[in-house]
């Protein structure tokens, strides 16, 4: 890949090219953040909505309530994942604010995570604002843990964790469907 390809800067700020410090202090990135819920809706639709048109939803939050109408997702979970996502898209957005640039690095001074909670209005000085963040990080990562795998002791110790697709593949099999190519088809 060349400096002149477009795609260079995309790679270049991909995920596998962050340290662990940077995943550590992202808000956007790594375990327990918008991307956890984002890819989580995202594929739920993806796994539900061939069947469930209700689900073909742009936007995060208006996917996640459909898949709680729904009965996807449950209700407090979903409401944990709502308040969580409004949550951190107040902080990268007042980051960016701040910034004036594209950014979802917590800051890693006290004056910037101050600067952060004033203008966030989450909590009232940085550390509470950390602790916060932090804890809101921790939700997300066991909610989205929750939503694709089952707990090893529902299944036996010895068993792997079995996610959502493979459950749904189970479940639409039962039901006399097969997959055919990208979709399903009723085997009579």
């Amino acid at each position: 890949m060349t400096s002149s390809d477009p795609c260079s800067a995309c790679v270049s700020e991909s995920p596998s090219t962050l340290t662990k410090e940077d995943l550590d202090a992202q808000i956007k990135l790594g375990p327990g953040g918008l991307r956890d819920i984002e890819f989580s809706v995202q594929l739920l639709q993806l796994v539900h909505g061939q069947h469930d048109e209700k689900l073909r939803l742009a936007g995060t939050l208006p996917a996640l309530r459909a898949l709680v109408r729904g009965g996807y997702v449950a209700r407090e979970d979903g409401e944990r994942l709502a308040n969580d996502y409004r949550t951190l898209r107040v902080l990268e957005h007042r980051l960016q604010l701040r910034e004036l640039r594209r950014t979802a690095l917590m800051p890693a001074d006290e004056h910037g995570l101050n600067a952060l909670a004033r203008s966030s209005r989450l909590a009232t000085t940085g550390q509470q604002l950390y602790v916060k963040w932090k804890a809101v990080r921790s939700e997300i990562r066991e909610l989205h843990l929750k939503i694709f795998l089952r707990s090893a002791s529902e299944r036996g110790r010895s068993a792997a964790p079995q996610t959502v697709a493979s459950r749904w593949a189970a479940k639409t099999h039962s039901r006399g469907c097969k997959a055919s190519g990208f979709g399903m088809q009723r085997v009579q």
